[in-house]
């Protein structure tokens, strides 16, 4: 039979608590961020579905604009 000292087994089991309370808080430090990092994701992304019919309707604009003078977008870019 193995007799287990009191006093080891209360340390043991603090330093087995104190480790899985540190685990705890670093997942939900973890959780925490990969929620606020989805909600972000989340608000953006109906911002740019709003933003992507801007960009067809703005490129034909700016070719009727910058195509008469004979320029590509190209050379625009290239200052």
């Amino acid at each position: 039979m193995v007799r287990i000292d009191p006093k080891q087994a209360q340390l043991f089991g603090e330093s087995q608590g104190s480790l899985f309370s540190s685990f705890g808080s670093q997942a939900f430090l973890f959780g925490s961020l990969l929620f606020l990092f989805g909600s972000l994701l989340f608000l953006l992304c109906p911002l740019l579905f709003l933003l992507c019919p801007l960009v067809f309707l703005l490129c034909p604009l700016a070719s009727a604009l910058f195509g008469s003078s004979g320029r590509s977008w190209f050379d625009l870019l290239a200052v």
